[in-house]
C-alpha cells in the first residue's frame, strides 16, 4: 500500500486536519444545521406568499397594458374627422377655423402621450411582478431552489 505524506509543511504530522479544525479558516464555510433550519421552513410559507403577490402583480401590469392597447386601438381606428372632433363640410364659413384644429390636434397629441406613459407603467409593473415572482424562489438563507 502506497502510503500518504503529508504536503502541507506542518511538522506535527496533522496538516489537512488542523486546518480542518481551525474555525477561523475561511477557506471552508460550514454552517450548523441548526442554523439553516429555521431559515428553510419559514422560508417555504415566504416563497409561496411572494410567488402568488409576484404573479398578481405581473398580471396587474399585463391588464394595464391591454387596457392601453384597447384605447389606442380605438384611438387611432377612428377617421381624422371623429378623432379631432371636428366636421369638415367644404364651405370655408362653416369649416372649422386654423385655431380650433391646432387646438384639437394637441389634444389627440396629448392623448398619444398618455398612451405612452400609461404603457412604460404598464410595463415596469409587469417587470417588478416578474422580478418579486423569481426572487421569491430565493430563501432567506440566499440560496437558489
Amino acid at each position: 500500500m502506497a502510503e500518504m505524506r503529508d504536503i502541507s509543511g506542518d511538522p506535527s504530522g496533522k496538516g489537512a486536519q488542523a486546518l480542518r479544525d481551525d474555525p477561523l479558516d475561511e477557506r471552508l464555510p460550514e454552517r450548523a444545521e441548526s442554523e439553516a433550519a429555521p431559515f428553510e421552513k419559514s422560508s417555504a410559507r415566504g416563497d409561496w406568499g411572494g410567488r402568488i403577490i409576484g404573479m398578481l402583480v405581473f398580471l396587474l401590469g399585463i391588464g394595464l397594458l391591454i387596457v392601453v392597447f384597447q384605447q389606442a386601438n380605438a384611438l387611432f381606428s377612428r377617421s381624422p374627422d371623429a378623432a379631432l372632433g371636428l366636421k369638415f363640410t367644404g364651405n370655408p364659413k362653416t369649416d372649422p377655423t386654423l385655431a380650433q384644429v391646432a387646438t384639437r390636434f394637441g389634444y389627440l397629441l396629448l392623448q398619444t402621450g398618455y398612451l405612452v406613459i400609461m404603457s412604460v407603467a404598464g410595463a415596469v409593473v409587469a417587470q417588478k411582478g416578474i422580478n418579486l415572482y423569481f426572487s421569491a424562489w430565493r430563501g432567506a438563507s440566499g440560496r437558489q431552489r
